[in-house]
């Protein structure tokens, strides 16, 4: 048992060793609490209750992150399959979109558009500048899969 307090300590270990030696017939705690008062214990929480806080945090943490990094692709707009892109390529964890906040090294993709880009990066060697160039260019904006 152990207690912030030094005085209830030192009486929990006096007392437990009157109950070795067999001078002490009632319960330690008992004592001790008549004495300086019911300690606080915490309250453990049932798998539902923690299930709902896990459920009620991660909807909060979608919610900031659809508030900075937007809720759809940069590049086709699509709102499905979202994920986070490094813009300098560099491998990053795969929950990133919710542990790191920083919009200005990440952009929100779909998963067809982030294969592409990774692709560019990759094989085309091109940097996340030079694909920006292209998503902006007149030549991306007049296909006509793109609208």
């Amino acid at each position: 048992m152990t207690h912030k307090n030094k005085i209830i300590s030192k009486e929990y270990q006096r007392l437990w060793y009157l109950k070795k030696i067999g001078k002490l017939n009632k319960e330690i705690t008992d004592i001790l609490d008549n004495k300086y008062g019911k300690r606080k214990r915490k309250q453990r929480l049932t798998d539902k209750e923690k299930k709902e806080l896990r459920v009620k945090k991660s909807k909060e943490l979608r919610r900031i992150r659809d508030l900075i990094f937007g809720d759809k692709c940069y590049i086709c707009c699509s709102k499905v399959g979202l994920v986070a892109h490094k813009k300098d390529g560099i491998k990053h964890k795969y929950n990133i979109m919710v542990t790191i906040l920083d919009y200005k090294k990440y952009v929100r993709l779909c998963t067809s558009c982030h294969k592409g880009v990774h692709f560019c990066m990759k094989y085309l060697k091109y940097s996340w500048e030079d694909v920006y160039k292209i998503i902006k260019s007149e030549y991306y904006k007049n296909l006509k899969w793109h609208t």
